[in-house]
């Protein structure tokens, strides 16, 4: 977890963020180490937005669907063709963990876009 938050600093320190979206992350009881492991992931990367002071927004996945593809219930493969789509890129950003952010980064982009 080290890493996560070490890393984040940097980015953070290089761009000058104001605000940071983050993914609310739900996940069945079946799995409760890999849920163990992204609590311990969201709270490196909280803190690390919080030494910062950065205002950090949270996105349910409904609410990220629902803004990238109009759909609360779309797939992944949507998620990643409307993230492809709205940034013109050539191909799909793989691994699908980066089209996932991308998609998180555009439902901020949106929502302060129509906040305006």
């Amino acid at each position: 977890m080290y890493e996560i938050g070490s890393g984040l600093r940097e980015i953070l320190d290089e761009f000058e963020p104001e605000v940071m979206a983050i993914e609310q992350v739900f996940t069945a009881y079946k799995n409760p180490k890999s849920a163990l492991l992204m609590a311990h992931a969201r709270g490196a990367m909280l803190f690390a937005a919080a030494e910062k002071g950065l205002t950090v927004i949270h996105y349910t996945p409904t609410q990220i669907k629902r803004m990238l593809t109009g759909s609360g219930k779309a797939s992944k493969e949507q998620i990643q063709h409307a993230v492809t789509f709205e940034l013109k890129l050539a191909q799909i950003p793989e691994p699908n963990d980066v089209a996932d952010a991308t998609a998180v980064a555009l439902c901020l982009f949106h929502s302060l876009k129509f906040a305006a």
